[in-house]
């Protein structure tokens, strides 16, 4: 038997129960989905059933839809709102970036010569290009805070254009260290210059 062939709530009861054989998958559709459960709904007289018989239903509903009973609650309620269960899909747009590759691409190429001077001197770099040599593309960038320029930095199509690596800063540790004690009044105190010659048999061996 197919499952669009039960209409009575006592054949919902035993689909669940398992003790009726009803050929049925879920559906993988999100508008199949909806569609089904609109028509179930109304093969059933949903509105008119006693609150157990509603409970069959919404077991029904969620095991052959695959959808949480919650969502299946709101769909119910948009059934008792309106008379239809629809999907309702929004497209929420997305933010309209300001700067483009080309801005990016400028700001590498300006980078480039200067070797990446800081936030505040590129911007003058571009306020400068854009007022004293009438490089119109330089427009955005001119205007372009601080802040922001460094975000461009670290965007993929400016690593795709230049990157930049710092050269590793040697740092002198001193070994040994040469100084009077300095005892501040108490007495007592020697100084003993120690040479580290090695290990002897796994043991550390010093010379004073």
């Amino acid at each position: 038997m197919n499952l669009d062939n039960l209409t009575q709530i006592d054949q919902l009861a035993e689909f669940l129960s398992g003790t009726q054989t009803v050929a049925f998958s879920v559906l993988s559709s999100p508008a199949v989905r909806y569609e089904w459960a609109q028509k179930t709904l109304i093969r059933f007289r949903y509105r008119t059933l006693s609150r157990r018989d509603q409970g069959v239903v919404i077991r029904v509903l969620i095991k052959v839809s695959g959808y949480s009973r919650q969502q299946v609650t709101r769909l119910i309620a948009q059934y008792r709102t309106t008379g239809t269960v629809r999907r309702r899909q929004r497209t929420v747009a997305g933010f309209t970036p300001k700067y483009s590759p080309a801005d990016i691409g400028l700001l590498a190429a300006m980078d480039e010569p200067h070797d990446t001077p800081s936030g505040p001197a590129v911007k003058k770099l571009c306020e400068r290009a854009l007022l004293v040599f009438g490089q119109t593309e330089y427009e955005r960038l001119a205007q372009i805070s601080v802040s922001h320029l460094y975000n461009l930095r670290k965007s993929v199509p400016y690593t795709r254009k230049r990157r930049h690596f710092e050269k590793t800063r040697s740092r002198q540790t001193p070994i040994g260290e040469r100084r009077k004690p300095a005892p501040n009044g108490r007495p007592g105190t020697i100084r003993i210059d120690t040479v580290h010659q090695g290990d002897l048999d796994g043991k550390k061996a010093f010379i004073m």
